[in-house]
């Protein structure tokens, strides 16, 4: 082909080049052909309301140089009790108010009376279970720091501490935090 004959397209051609520049302006195949029976409907002199499960499609917004965002409705800020408004700390989380705040020692060396592999997981479920029976709550509340997790199996998930000294608080909701003791 030289470059004469580019020139010059059938009718089906225009009419596919013409549809691809749609599709890509628009976003989709299933919106061009949307937007098709809607025409044909139109110069039927039919409404889209006629025929069930079409809708007119949306122009593509921001195609045109002229073209505006829609302006968005001004939101007014929720107003909130101040009851439920906490203090916050240098980090942005709220704080916690502390209503009971224990040292403890736990001791952890029953862990050593299961298999190898399951000595890790042991230990950090009998630190759970200490700390639930000692602050009255379920051990689902119970929080365990990852400094104190790391610090148990710091030889390994085979070799955990024997014991270990933990700061351990509870809050107003019932949550028991517990963080390594300095």
């Amino acid at each position: 082909m030289t470059g004469e004959d580019k020139l010059f397209k059938s009718p089906e051609e225009k009419k596919r080049e013409e549809t691809l520049i749609e599709e890509k302006q628009a976003g989709g195949i299933e919106e061009v052909r949307k937007k098709q029976e809607l025409e044909s409907l139109e110069e039927k002199g039919k409404t889209p309301e006629a025929k069930p499960g079409l809708k007119p499609a949306a122009k593509p917004t921001g195609t045109t140089p002229t073209a505006k965002p829609a302006a968005k409705p001004e939101a007014k800020p929720a107003a909130k009790p101040e009851a439920k408004l906490k203090e916050k700390e240098k980090d942005g989380k709220p704080k916690r108010e502390v209503v009971l705040q224990r040292f403890y020692t736990i001791p952890l060396a029953k862990a050593y009376a299961k298999p190898h592999s399951l000595r890790g997981n042991a230990a950090a479920r009998m630190m759970r279970e200490f700390l639930a029976k000692h602050f009255k709550t379920d051990l689902k509340k119970v929080k365990i720091d990852v400094k104190v997790a790391n610090a148990v199996r710091a030889r390994g998930s085979r070799k955990p501490l024997k014991k270990i000294s933990v700061n351990a608080s509870k809050d107003k909701e019932g949550i028991v935090l517990a963080e390594l003791r300095v």
